[in-house]
């Protein structure tokens, strides 16, 4: 668990799925921690499982990467937009903002 605190610290966008051979409270811990998922050794998986839950974990990061290019966009034209009407004070604060 302290490894998955220390990765989430350095890389916050970073996906965890945590594999455990603890009981339950130690995934539930994990997911409380950040992670996406939690699997219990013990138990028996189908690999089908893991790949959809790969899959599912690689969907959620293309969607949070394109609502910050969304996000980066429409700040960047907001921008352009305010580059020929501001004052150049007013510009550079309304960047700085952004």
């Amino acid at each position: 668990m302290e490894t998955m605190k220390r990765l989430r610290a350095d890389y916050p966008d970073l996906q965890v799925l945590m594999f455990t051979g603890q009981a339950p409270q130690a995934g539930v811990e994990a997911l409380k921690q950040g992670a996406y998922r939690y699997i219990i050794k013990e138990r028996r998986f189908e690999p089908d499982e893991l790949i959809l839950t790969i899959r599912a974990m690689s969907e959620a990061r293309r969607q949070r990467v394109r609502a910050k290019e969304t996000h980066w966009l429409q700040a960047l034209l907001r921008i352009s937009q305010s580059a020929t009407t501001l004052p150049r004070k007013q510009l550079l604060q309304e960047i700085a903002e952004t």
